[in-house]
C-alpha cells in the first residue's frame, strides 16, 4: 500500500516539477520538487526512501527534461551521500541543524549538477560549455535559498504524511490478519 502511494507521488512529482514549475519561475529560479522531498526523507532519517526517490524520480525528470540523462539521479543521490555523512556530527533535534543540513544539500546539489554537466558535455565534445559567470552564481544562491525554505517548510508535512502512511498500512495488515 505504502509503495503504491509513494509510486503515485512519484509520478505527481515528475508532472510538477517538469510541467508546473519551470512555468512558474522568476528570474529563471523555480523551486527543486525532488530536492526537497529527498532531503525531507533524509531529515526523518530514511535514507533508503531518499535513495529510492533520488535514482528513480532523478532518472524520470531527465527523461522529461533537457538534462543528460543520469545528470539528476547523480545529484540527488551525491546530495543524500554528503546529508548522510554530516548528519552523524550534527544534532537531527536541533532546528538550525535542520536549516543549516538544507542549505548544505541544496548547495550541494546544485554544484554536483554543475560539475557534472560540465563532465557530460566534456565528453560529447560539445562546444556549448557551461561557463561560470556571476548570473550562474547568482541563481544558484536564490535558488538555495528557496529551496532551504521550502525543505524547512515542507519536511514537517510530509513526515506526517509518512507516519499517516505507516498507521494506514498497519491498519490493513491487522485487518488481512
Amino acid at each position: 500500500m505504502k509503495r503504491l502511494v509513494l509510486i503515485i507521488l512519484l509520478f505527481l512529482a515528475v508532472i510538477i516539477q517538469t510541467a508546473v514549475f519551470p512555468n512558474v519561475s522568476v528570474w529563471g529560479i523555480f523551486p527543486e520538487l525532488f530536492l526537497v522531498i529527498v532531503v525531507s526523507f533524509c531529515l526523518l532519517e530514511n535514507y533508503l526512501e531518499a535513495c529510492i526517490w533520488s535514482v528513480a524520480g532523478g532518472f524520470m525528470l531527465d527523461l522529461f527534461s533537457a538534462k543528460s540523462f543520469g545528470l539528476s539521479a547523480i545529484s540527488l543521490i551525491a546530495t543524500v551521500l554528503v546529508i548522510y555523512l554530516i548528519s552523524f556530527s550534527l544534532e537531527f533535534g536541533k532546528v538550525y541543524s535542520k536549516i543549516l543540513l538544507a542549505g548544505i544539500a541544496s548547495l550541494t546539489y546544485y554544484i554536483t549538477l554543475i560539475i557534472f554537466s560540465v563532465l557530460f558535455d566534456l565528453m560529447k565534445l560539445s562546444d556549448n560549455l557551461l561557463h561560470i559567470n556571476w548570473r550562474i552564481i547568482l541563481i544558484v544562491a536564490a535558488s538555495t535559498a528557496i529551496n532551504s525554505i521550502l525543505i524547512i517548510v515542507i519536511f514537517p508535512l510530509i513526515g506526517y504524511f509518512n507516519e499517516w502512511l505507516i498507521r494506514v498500512e498497519k491498519k490493513l495488515e491487522t485487518r488481512l490478519l
